[in-house]
């Protein structure tokens, strides 16, 4: 959501018209293609004696996951969101994940078709967040910004084959 931060001394009345004007000028972040913005823009090797390689999609990947995948003795190449296909296979990766990020996952159309591809070639792929929401895309998915934000495990899934509904939440822990 978009909004507008005033500090007001104590007492103060915030000038609430002109903020409500204001904001109706705020520029919708997600028109850019954020992804582009914030990816490295050449390829970064972490633990790269290990032999297990995985090939790291970065969109905006946080450090914590980097570490984490580092934690567990693999090789990781991160490259950028617009690398092709056929560059990620020239690492001969084990697998490739396509890391969290910001923004609009249908402005990563290079993303997308680069999924797609790798996809055909039978390389193992993982998404994390916005990752999941690009693997989507390369299958022939839809993807849609939710009106109030997604927290993960309070969002129902419907099993379409099923027609049973359960929360993230619930599929993990084994809660009823």
């Amino acid at each position: 959501m978009l909004g507008i931060l005033q500090v007001c001394e104590e007492g103060e009345d915030p000038p609430t018209e002109k903020l409500l004007k204001e904001a109706e000028t705020i520029p919708d972040p997600n028109s850019r293609n954020l992804v582009g913005e914030i990816s490295i823009k050449e390829p970064i090797f972490y633990n790269s004696g290990k032999s297990k390689s995985v090939v790291l999609i970065d969109c905006g990947v946080k450090y914590g996951i980097l570490r984490s995948l580092v934690k567990r003795g693999l090789k990781i190449i991160r490259v950028p969101y617009d690398f092709s296909a056929k560059e990620i296979l020239e690492y001969n990766p084990g697998a490739v994940v396509i890391s969290n990020g910001p923004g609009d996952p249908k402005k990563c159309d290079k993303t997308v078709r680069c999924v797609r591809e790798l996809i055909e070639e039978n390389i193992p792929v993982m998404g994390i967040c916005l990752g999941n929401q690009i693997l989507a895309l390369s299958f022939g998915g839809d993807t849609y910004k939710m009106r109030y934000g997604h927290r993960s495990q309070n969002q129902p899934a419907l099993d379409l084959e099923t027609g049973r509904c359960a929360t993230l939440q619930r599929r993990i822990t084994g809660m009823p």
